[in-house]
């Protein structure tokens, strides 16, 4: 039975570009964490996931995880006059895979990335696919409200694939 403190970097997932997470295993190969994050377009997350590690080494855990987050919008108001605004939270359950490695009896070194769909893109229905393209709307490099926005108009779903790094410390109890 541990308790683990650690800090993030990623690319989107459930605490988006860096964040902070506590994690309780009550078993070897089951835990259960939470934690906050900020950075990435969506903006400031807090999130969940119940990770479950089969494959566990003295040194190497290797497992899959569940995962979901809230974030709270950034992005406020409407594209389109007379339409909706953007949503004020997002909501998102994700899955994926990690590598755990402990260098020592305390330290761990986290790798993992899996895929996370927004839930109710449909309320990121802003607008039709023409007037969205009349709004002359920008496109990045990177995943964007706008993206659910024009998802939202075709009626399609909305995921992201996310890459983290996570480092920390734990505590037998």
């Amino acid at each position: 039975m541990t308790l683990a403190w650690g800090g993030s970097v990623g690319v989107a997932g459930p605490l988006g570009l860096v964040g902070t997470f506590v994690e309780f295993r009550p078993w070897r190969y089951i835990g259960i964490g939470a934690g906050l994050g900020a950075g990435g377009s969506f903006g400031p997350a807090a999130g969940g996931w119940l990770s479950i590690d089969p494959i566990s080494l003295r040194a190497v855990t290797i497992g899959v995880n569940a995962n979901a987050s809230t974030n709270l919008a950034l992005v406020r108001g409407s594209i389109i006059p007379g339409r909706p605004e953007f949503p004020v939270v997002s909501g998102w359950l994700g899955v994926g895979g990690q590598v755990q490695i402990r260098p020592s009896r305390s330290l761990f070194i986290r790798l993992g990335g899996g895929y996370q769909w927004l839930l109710d893109v449909q309320r990121y229905r802003m607008g039709t696919d023409n007037e969205l393209a009349a709004a002359g709307l920008p496109q990045f490099f990177f995943a964007t409200p706008l993206d659910a926005v024009r998802a939202a108009a075709r009626n399609e779903s909305f995921g992201l694939p996310y890459a983290h790094i996570d480092f920390g410390t734990y505590w037998k109890l």
